[in-house]
């Protein structure tokens, strides 16, 4: 179950439909109509009007943020109708859902809560009055299960459990460049969450290494500063794109930057094409330290400690770094696989 339109550009809709297909190898699933739809436009729905550095008709944004929380709440009822209905048909039903939109009207003993960004349940964002409001009241309850994408680094408030994303294997065709130029890439919406200001604060220290512009795929953000950023020599934005991984090489370098993640589909399907990853520490980056070709920056010395990791990798020949990617490949492969998670799933679900 999913509140909202679904976009190709946001990670916790695509990962309900996937899981949705690994479950339906072992259940009867059914997925919320704006799933079922997004399933159905499949990866190649790409709005292209966001594909522009800056935005039209900014005076409109108050007006359209305003209608959209009337349409939120709206679709908030609906999603708590569907649930108490689909309860009253079939009463030992299952209910898997990424948003803590659901009132407290009736048990959640069968209710599992996937929480996507890695922060304590208790933890209420407040910038969403309508989202605040439900959330507060759903976690007072604590028969739900809780599941977390990885380990979390604190002692959860709420018992949980960890299972990843899945991620086929025969969706990565692994590139191998033509020339010995590594690249960098960076995934998401262009804003501050995203890590877009602290990409741009440390790009002169990449660029001096790879000598290449970073490639950027994803939405524009509201922050117009931003924005205008991207028309810089320093980028080469391509905007929203189908599967911006096809545009990987093996050896090619991985931008995580993020501030908040559940677990970064985009940063997974990077250690699928082979890639080496660096990134700034988030419980699901911190879960791949161990990783044969994963960096983490440390964000105390972030300078110093880039520039020692970019002196690191570059060290490396094209031969060596492709050879490290491919071990980041093989890694990622066996922790992520459909056979894994499925399992897990299972084991959850029949408790």
């Amino acid at each position: 179950m999913y509140v909202g339109d679904y976009s190709n550009q946001i990670g916790p809709p695509n990962s309900m439909i996937y899981l949705s297909h690994l479950l339906e190898k072992k259940y009867s699933v059914c997925m919320t109509s704006n799933l079922i739809k997004g399933d159905s436009s499949g990866d190649s729905m790409t709005n292209r009007s966001q594909n522009c550095v800056s935005r039209k008709n900014n005076f409109s944004i108050p007006f359209r943020k305003h209608l959209a929380s009337i349409r939120f709440v709206a679709l908030v009822i609906s999603f708590n109708i569907k649930f108490l209905v689909a309860r009253l048909v079939n009463p030992n039903i299952k209910f898997l859902i990424t948003q803590p939109l659901l009132m407290p009207w009736y048990s959640f003993e069968m209710v599992y809560f996937i929480k996507r960004a890695n922060l304590e349940i208790s933890d209420i964002g407040k910038e969403n009055k309508v989202f605040h409001y439900f959330e507060s009241r759903f976690i007072k309850s604590k028969s739900f299960k809780l599941v977390y994408l990885v380990k979390q680094d604190y002692e959860s408030g709420h018992p949980y459990s960890v299972i990843p994303n899945h991620f086929s294997n025969e969706c990565f065709k692994v590139r191998v460049a033509n020339e010995s130029r590594i690249k960098m890439h960076s995934v998401g919406t262009w804003n501050k969450r995203k890590g877009a200001e602290l990409l741009h604060e440390l790009s002169d220290l990449l660029i001096e290494y790879s000598k290449e512009r970073i490639n950027i795929y994803g939405g524009l953000g509201n922050d117009e500063r931003l924005n205008k950023l991207l028309k810089s020599e320093k980028f080469e934005y391509h905007g929203v794109i189908s599967c911006p991984y096809n545009n990987f090489n093996v050896g090619d370098i991985f931008l995580s930057f993020s501030k908040v993640e559940g677990l970064q589909r985009s940063l997974v399907e990077a250690l699928f094409m082979g890639c080496i990853i660096i990134a700034f520490p988030r419980p699901d980056s911190l879960s791949l330290k161990n990783y044969p070709g994963v960096f983490i920056v440390d964000p105390n010395n972030k300078y110093e400690s880039l520039k020692t990791t970019l002196q690191q990798i570059y060290s490396l020949n094209y031969l060596e770094l492709s050879e490290l990617g491919l071990k980041n490949r093989s890694v990622a492969m066996n922790d992520f696989s459909e056979e894994g998670v499925l399992e897990s799933w299972v084991k959850l679900l029949s408790r």
